[in-house]
């Protein structure tokens, strides 16, 4: 699963690097993205925008939204058909952007940093839903799909989340055909994440600060 990542750019630079129009005013520096955090995320209808959502998916049919914390991912496997995410897979997709992500050993024990080689900021695949609360207000929130790790890191850990390349990221919003959107997901067309050990301080969502990113000796 990918349950933390790292985003410190700025909103300008977000907005940049996706080529989007600016939807948010700014983004605070967070070295410890956590679910249920605001996030930013790209979305397309007629323009591509950068606007937030909430990390945490709520199907549009939930009765309540206590999903989201069991929805933080969507596995590539079972996105397509499965009741929580199969509409927004085929309606509502999203990219995330990110300066890397954190994963935890097979023991739960140490954590890394994974990251990719030459690119400040990549894509994330994502999905959003949007849902009506039962006091009226509208809660929109997204879910960030995942696949099998690739060989490098499997020993860490056996899943990783979809990276894709900026040319995959285009086709992953406009594309319409399931079986297309599907490959995209097994795309290999980024280079594999690079990743060191870092600070068990960031097993606490209350630490956001830059040094959670660098490299320690273990």
């Amino acid at each position: 699963m990918c349950g933390r990542f790292a985003l410190y750019s700025s909103a300008e630079a977000i907005a940049r690097y996706a080529k989007a129009l600016q939807k948010i005013s700014d983004w605070e520096p967070n070295y410890n993205v956590a679910p249920g955090s605001m996030i930013p995320v790209i979305t397309q209808a007629e323009e591509k925008v950068l606007v937030t959502k909430r990390w945490g998916l709520v199907p549009f049919w939930a009765k309540d939204d206590k999903f989201a914390a069991k929805l933080i991912n969507a596995r590539c496997e079972s996105v397509a058909e499965k009741p929580s995410f199969r509409a927004a897979f085929q309606q509502r997709r999203c990219l995330l952007v990110a300066n890397g992500y954190y994963e935890w050993d097979k023991n739960a024990k140490q954590p890394y940093y994974f990251f990719l080689p030459g690119s400040e900021l990549f894509f994330l695949a994502g999905i959003w839903e949007s849902w009506q609360a039962p006091d009226g207000k509208n809660l929109q929130t997204c879910s960030i799909i995942t696949k099998a790790a690739s060989d490098n890191i499997a020993h860490l850990h056996h899943r990783m989340p979809v990276i894709l390349s900026p040319e995959t990221a285009e086709k992953w919003l406009q594309s319409q055909r399931n079986q297309d959107l599907i490959g995209l997901l097994y795309n290999e067309s980024v280079p594999n994440p690079n990743y060191h050990p870092v600070s068990i301080a960031v097993n606490s969502t209350r630490n956001n600060y830059p040094d959670l990113i660098e490299s320690i000796a273990t």
